[in-house]
């Protein structure tokens, strides 16, 4: 005779549970955007013309772009011929949900990263350093309205 399977013949061990309040409401794909994000967002030199910040444009929110334009012109009227090589490369290590809202479109994801610092012919400086993405949905898609370093 066929052996039935139902839901209560599930072993413990392979029962399914549900995922915690803040996973049900973060939309999945946020979470490893949030991981690319930090990465392009953190990873800079000297000589990339701010690449990394013109790559990340259709990720943020006009706010955000704004934030970019304004630092950009910031950053390169400080910029001198001369100057020796400076660059950082950053690699996301962890992401963590610190709150979505799915029906007002807003969220923070804490991106723990660890980076690495170049001036010139130095040894690379290494640390870990956290970065804190707000989100804010706009026309049905997710944006990154803020980053902050911490």
């Amino acid at each position: 005779t066929p052996v039935e399977s139902s839901p209560s013949a599930t072993p413990p061990s392979r029962a399914i549970t549900p995922p915690p309040a803040v996973a049900r409401t973060l939309p999945t794909d946020v979470l490893a955007l949030s991981r690319s994000f930090a990465e392009r967002f953190g990873s800079f030199s000297n000589q990339s013309n701010f690449e990394n910040l013109d790559e990340l444009r259709s990720l943020m929110t006009p706010t955000m772009q704004t934030w970019a334009d304004r630092f950009i012109v910031t950053e390169r009227a400080k910029r001198t011929s001369n100057a020796p090589y400076y660059g950082v490369t950053t690699r996301a290590v962890e992401t963590n949900a610190d709150g979505f809202d799915e029906a007002r479109g807003e969220g923070v994801v804490r991106v723990r990263t660890q980076r690495s610092e170049v001036t010139g012919k130095e040894m690379p400086r290494l640390f870990a350093q956290d970065l804190s993405l707000t989100w804010k949905k706009i026309d049905g898609e997710w944006k990154v309205e803020r980053g902050e370093w911490k």
